[in-house]
């Protein structure tokens, strides 16, 4: 019986893909593989995280704010083009489940190939044009080129992503992702230290989407181009495929629409291209710091619960009940990970750049309080595709991204610096990410107070202790105190040399305020999670890791048995 006859699920829209029937014979250990999932995904997130960090702060050292806006106005163009890339086939393998994959891989895979190969003549085509007459900037041009080539063998990867996905095989996820980030940063770091100049970005994303092909392929130990063409399926999976490209496209929106207005509209409002580009690249400088915690939190949460939520599609109350699950606890974890960053940006900034990037330290700031919202994204995401609502998810989407680049635009004209564009474009991912998310889950059947419950708290107690701490911080003047201790100064005098124990001075005085700041934050938080969110610390914990599971729990004397 064609699996496309049975009933859509009550939420699904006219002209939606129906959802497989797989989750008819749920698997009891699916609760213990999605735990999995996320923890290794934790550990994948947290290592690409340091390794990130990492380089950036060694590209802060090498490159130029204008470098980094050049960078992020070439990603921003070529992702545009490309953004579409492979069709969004893989994701509607996910969402036919293990079976369609078996019988639609091979349909996926050459429909994605071709596509992508017109996508890369395109971006050849147009590189010239919108390097020379609308963003000025030849340099551009090799960059947009290099970042199309690696275009052909994501295909590749994308077929081979959706497998792993489907099976569930979260550790080689996890693992094959962090290996990847590993990748690009190394590459990244080679060439900018060799002087490669913004082009270190651009060979980077090739690098990696060359290494997804090859590693995925040793990794599933499968040649999807062996599958037959299937030429009868194009039809049908291009109707699917056709809502989720749109999405994609809003997707990348959300992350990099703003970087394709604001250059050419900031040079309008402040009368000066260089200035121009300063403001853009210390806004993007932050935004890689803050937003993207979020951004990869989201990710994860999209790649591991679309499948899990797929399989409960023919049970609506136990999907619902494990989406406001997950909605708590990627809450409490990502409002900790990005208010937590943003109290110790300034003296990080200080102890890394030494006041290079500090027009950037306000925007962090700002984005640190309203991208924890950003996370939900990726689970409304899961949501919506689990069930099948490809054409509601591509419209909310939709408004979503135009609504950001809006808000950016709006930003460049009336507070055209990187806090004012932070205001701004964080102000609306919080209002928007407020209506669709409840909305998504008024759609299921959840409780507007319910909902409420799972977004608000924990971001209300990650405010606060991010207040309290830098009003601490502020309060007691640490680090100034230590730069100016006459004991530390003397101390240090004894050991090194003038110049040098200045700058140890510095260092040592940065390191404190760090920890204090930091340090009370965490504690503060931690506290108030405690005594207010006791069932949503536990749901965190039995996704850690066992280790640190096992000592979170005799600390905070809390009890997360399955």
């Amino acid at each position: 019986m064609n699996r496309h006859a049975n009933n859509p699920p009550e939420d699904a829209d006219a002209g939606d893909a129906q959802p497989s029937q797989t989750g008819a014979s749920q698997s009891p250990a699916l609760g213990r593989a999605v735990g999995g999932g996320m923890s290794w995904l934790m550990v994948s997130t947290m290592s690409s995280r340091v390794v990130t960090f990492l380089a950036q702060i060694l590209l802060g050292w090498w490159l130029l704010p204008a470098d980094f806006a050049l960078y992020s106005t070439a990603t921003s163009i070529s992702g545009f083009l490309m953004v579409c890339r492979d069709m969004a086939t893989g994701t509607v393998l996910v969402q036919r489940g293990r079976e369609g994959y078996q019988q639609s891989a091979g349909a996926a895979f050459w429909m994605g190939f071709w596509y992508n190969c017109v996508v890369t003549v395109i971006t050849f085509v147009a590189a010239w044009p919108l390097a020379q007459y609308v963003y000025h900037k030849p340099q551009l041009v090799p960059m947009l080129i290099v970042m199309g080539l690696g275009l052909p063998f994501s295909a590749i990867a994308n077929t081979l992503f959706a497998l792993l996905r489907i099976e569930m095989r979260f550790f080689a996820f996890s693992m094959q992702s962090a290996l990847s980030a590993l990748v690009r940063q190394a590459v990244v770091l080679a060439l900018a230290y060799a002087g490669a100049g913004p082009m270190a970005f651009a060979w980077s994303i090739l690098a990696y989407m060359v290494f997804d092909a090859i590693s995925l392929m040793v990794i599933t130990k499968e040649c999807p181009w062996k599958r037959p063409a299937q030429l009868h399926q194009w039809p049908r999976m291009a109707k699917d495929a056709g809502w989720l490209m749109a999405t994609s496209l809003a997707h990348f929106a959300m992350d990099f629409g703003p970087f394709l207005i604001l250059v050419p509209l900031l040079a309008i409002t402040l009368a000066n291209s260089d200035a121009a580009q300063d403001v853009t690249g210390y806004y993007f400088f932050a935004y890689q710091i803050t937003a993207q915690i979020g951004v990869m939190l989201a990710f994860n949460a999209s790649m591991i619960l679309t499948p899990a939520l797929q399989r409960l599609v023919n049970q609506p109350d136990r999907q619902r009940e494990a989406a406001l699950r997950s909605l708590r606890s990627l809450m409490l974890a990502g409002s900790l990970a990005s208010l937590g960053l943003a109290s110790i940006m300034e003296p990080l900034e200080h102890l890394l750049w030494r006041g290079k990037f500090a027009e950037s330290v306000s925007a962090v700031l700002v984005l640190g309080i309203f991208y924890p919202w950003r996370i939900t994204f990726g689970l409304c995401t899961s949501v919506m595709l689990a069930r099948g609502a490809f054409r509601r998810l591509a419209i909310l989407s939709v408004f979503e991204c135009v609504g950001l680049v809006v808000a950016a635009a709006m930003a460049a004209h009336f507070h055209p610096t990187p806090a004012g564009i932070a205001w701004w474009t964080g102000g609306w991912v919080l209002l928007s990410r407020l209506v669709s998310t409840l909305y998504i889950f008024f759609r299921m059947g959840g409780g507007l107070v319910g909902t409420l419950r799972s977004m608000v708290p924990a971001w209300a107690l990650a405010l606060v202790a991010f207040l309290g701490a830098r009003w601490a911080g502020s309060l007691t003047d640490i680090r100034l105190r230590v730069a100016e201790s006459d004991w530390f100064a003397a101390s240090l005098a004894r050991f090194l040399p003038k110049p040098r124990a200045d700058l140890a001075l510095s260092i040592i005085a940065d390191l404190v305020a760090i920890a204090f700041i930091g340090g009370l934050c965490l504690a503060l938080f931690t506290l108030a999670a405690r005594l207010f969110l006791r069932d949503d610390m536990a749901d965190v914990l039995r996704v850690a890791p066992t280790r640190a599971r096992a000592l979170a729990q005799r600390v905070l004397r809390i009890r997360c048995d399955e």
